[in-house]
């Protein structure tokens, strides 16, 4: 039972939580699976209290917390999922969480368009991170329902985004982006700027590496064998791709708009645009 201060007794450190509601989000049948909760009052955990493995569930993993707090349904419970994660729902009017294939608020990031590659680069991170979601719902789905049909289906996207704009994310920087700034840099700047590419071209390696065995574990469940998804390869795969990203938004992508010009931008935004094969 939660107390009057938010926090759950009877849990070691305490467990604060806060009420959220984005604004942006949309609540309705394609909505994201945890939207309804939003709309209605849900609780979201705060980070800085949580222990350092308590944080690795809820915020490196992407494991949505679902607190419903509705007038009568206050009466909660504390529950473990089969991979040993923390789990909170409602005793009381608890509301079943499918898979939500058509996941179109989770999936549909900010718009950006060719002109503003940089935002457009941004953009695909953003479709990353929500298909890393749907990789950790669908860990926690098949254990209980198995390789249905929507089980099947998120397998299937999530395969055909990594193959296809995963991939062109990944030549949009390693073929145009790393390329210009390179040549853009000067002096200590463009140490500074060819070390960030090394590093950040070997991280392209380890994701690919990692996808690569994810893949195959998506490829049999996208044709229903009754395989479960381990969470240590989704870990894995989420949290390279996590701080693979941090880099490329916290230093490279700053860089990259202090040194390309106009021009320069102009170009990198028709390559990613005739990668895909847009007619500008």
């Amino acid at each position: 039972m939660m107390t009057s201060a938010g926090v759950f007794p009877g849990m070691g450190p305490a467990m604060e939580f806060s009420v959220m509601r984005p604004p942006s989000l949309m609540a309705g049948p394609t909505a994201h699976p945890a939207i309804n909760h939003y709309m209605l009052g849900c609780c979201w955990p705060t980070a800085s209290i949580y222990p350092l493995h308590r944080r690795d569930v809820v915020l490196s993993h992407r494991i949505l917390i679902q607190v419903k707090k509705t007038v009568g349904s206050s009466d909660l419970h504390q529950t473990r999922g089969r991979s040993g994660a923390l789990r909170f729902r409602c005793r009381k009017d608890r509301e079943k969480v499918r898979m939500k294939v058509r996941n179109k608020a989770a999936d549909r990031a900010p718009m950006a368009d060719f002109d503003h590659p940089m935002e457009m680069l941004t953009t695909c991170h953003q479709r990353i991170e929500a298909q890393c979601m749907t990789l950790w719902r669908l860990a926690d789905y098949l254990p209980e329902h198995g390789a249905d049909a929507e089980a099947q289906q998120a397998a299937s996207n999530v395969m055909r985004y990594f193959d296809s704009a995963g991939r062109h994310h990944r030549e949009d920087e390693e073929v145009d982006l790393f390329p210009a700034m390179l040549r853009a840099a000067k002096g200590k700047t463009s140490e500074r700027v060819a070390l960030l590419i090394a590093r950040a071209s070997h991280e392209h390696t380890e994701v690919e590496q990692a996808w690569l065995t994810l893949r195959d574990v998506l490829e049999r469940i996208a044709h229903g064998d009754d395989t479960l998804l381990d969470i240590g390869v989704v870990h894995r795969f989420c949290s390279l791709y996590r701080s693979h990203i941090a880099v490329e938004e916290g230093h490279i992508f700053p860089l990259a708009r202090k040194l390309l010009g106009v021009d320069a931008l102009a170009e990198l935004g028709s390559a990613m645009a005739r990668r895909r094969s847009v007619k500008s």
